[in-house]
């Protein structure tokens, strides 16, 4: 059961790191063309990128805090 919520907490990272990470991209793309990106400016892109960073910390945490240790011969 630990190892399936561990999984589970370990995608959703993941999922929210990427998301992070293609807002901030279209937060630059926006800025660079100057240019609404899907009716975002670049400030918006942005705060999502803060946003969805600050609650991938918390999943990464409890993903690394529930390491199964090899047994050791």
């Amino acid at each position: 059961m630990m190892h399936s919520n561990k999984n589970w907490h370990m995608w959703v990272g993941k999922a929210l790191w990427s998301l992070a990470a293609l807002a901030f991209v279209l937060g630059w793309v926006s800025l660079l063309r100057q240019q609404l990106v899907f009716s975002l400016d670049p400030v918006a892109w942005y705060w999502n990128a803060l946003v969805l960073g600050v609650l991938a910390v918390p999943s990464k945490n409890s993903a690394n805090c529930c390491k199964m240790e090899e047994p050791q011969a």
